[in-house]
């Protein structure tokens, strides 16, 4: 099991999360540990001179100091979340966790231990908050996200903006409604391994994603915990991953003969949401009935089945109906341009099977050809891909509109 992650995260296959257990061991400027969220809420009590044992809720608590709108009352805030959360020193393990070649790395805490990480290895990273625009990092860059709020942007507008920390700024999270959100998912689904660290699992938000996906991510989501991590947490869990009670020096132990590095820009295996069709391309196939039913009565299109009998009306027994001759001829004269071949007509009108009798006729002629299957909100690892290819290529859109951004790009 260990084998499966660890290659994933050297390959830069692997996507971070990091919750405010992977802080622990860091120190602010003062020398203290970052603080918990249960020792923020206690901070939070006594600034509203109210006892701890009331307020057992940060966003609760928050909203008690909050709900006049003081202004001083949130400079306060502020000052106390940039005194207690701005780090000054990180443990080894922490950086060479941090380091290592991510996909992304996304998290909910506002500290910047993972900046002081990436600074102490003299590693670039970008820094996005959600309110940030929604981008690739540049080339050897490696992009944190925070989801909650950046303690480098906790002026007075960016902690009424930014951060989630009361219960009135949760309600309002933009998270259920960013871009980064489509971000994740499709990191996550794109990912061969995501790794939670330090993270309970008691949001909602985060709890929602994971649960969207649960039966395609389960089994490469891996939760690093401390050791003889609480019986009710691992349950928790459990629902979504593997969990490792090994804490976070044992796994920077498990990765230290992963370089820490940049991370990687190419990508072996075909990216998620895109099919490679026709390895193999057959002259004659034999047919089954339920193939056959599947096409006919659901529209299920099995292109294993699709031969040279269903692009020439001289072989018998197609798969599919052929078109006139001078349809294919007239797509094949534009193979060398470099343009877009554009299939149009009226729904039902068969321009999804064209399409794949025509893939059929570009493997056959030694083409790559692929197919866009899943419409998504980043195409990186599709762009590393494509790029490394050399051999003559056919890309397949099914729906153009679905790939506006994309094509854009």
């Amino acid at each position: 099991m260990n084998e499966i992650y660890l290659q994933a995260i050297k390959n830069g296959e692997a996507v971070l999360f990091l919750g405010s257990g992977f802080s622990l061991d860091a120190a602010n400027r003062s020398g203290e540990t970052i603080p918990t969220a249960q020792e923020l809420t206690k901070f939070l009590a006594e600034m509203a001179s109210k006892p701890t044992a009331t307020y057992r809720e940060l966003d609760l608590v928050a909203d008690e100091l909050m709900k006049d709108g003081n202004i001083e009352t949130v400079k306060k805030i502020s000052n106390l979340l940039y005194t207690k959360f701005y780090c000054a020193r990180v443990s080894d393990a922490q950086k060479l966790t941090a380091c290592q070649p991510w996909r992304r790395i996304y998290t909910t805490n506002y500290d910047n231990v993972v900046r002081k990480c990436f600074d102490q290895s003299e590693l670039p990273i970008q820094v996005k908050v959600l309110q940030d625009t929604v981008e690739s990092p540049p080339q050897g860059v490696t992009q944190l996200v925070h989801l909650y709020g950046s303690i480098e942007r906790v002026s007075l507008d960016g902690f009424l903006n930014e951060f989630v920390l009361s219960e009135s700024q949760r309600d309002n999270n933009p998270l259920t409604r960013s871009p980064w959100r489509h971000l994740i998912e499709d990191d996550f689904m794109a990912a061969r391994a995501i790794i939670f660290i330090g993270f309970s699992m008691t949001d909602i938000d985060m709890s929602r994603i994971l649960e969207g996906n649960i039966k395609y991510n389960k089994e490469k989501t891996f939760f690093v915990t401390r050791e003889n991590e609480d019986v009710f947490i691992v349950n928790r869990l459990q629902r979504f991953g593997k969990v490792l009670q090994i804490g976070l020096e044992a796994f920077a132990d498990m990765l230290r003969d992963n370089r820490s590095s940049l991370p990687l820009r190419h990508h072996i295996a075909v990216p998620y949401g895109v099919k490679k069709l026709f390895d193999k391309v057959d002259e004659v196939k034999t047919l089954n009935a339920n193939a056959i039913l599947s096409l006919f009565l659901y529209g299920n299109l099995e292109p294993s089945y699709i031969t040279r009998g269903d692009i020439s009306l001289a072989m018998p027994d197609s798969y599919t109906i052929s078109r006139a001759e001078s349809d294919y001829d007239r797509v094949i004269r534009n193979q060398d341009s470099r343009r877009a071949i554009l299939i149009h007509s009226d729904i039902g009108n068969g321009k999804t099977v064209f399409s794949y009798q025509l893939a059929y006729l570009f493997a056959a002629k030694g083409f790559k050809v692929y197919r866009f299957q899943i419409a998504r909100e980043n195409y990186d690892e599709s762009y590393a891909y494509f790029s490394n290819i050399l051999e003559p290529t056919i890309v397949i859109f099914d729906d153009l509109f679905a790939y506006k951004k994309l094509l854009k790009e």
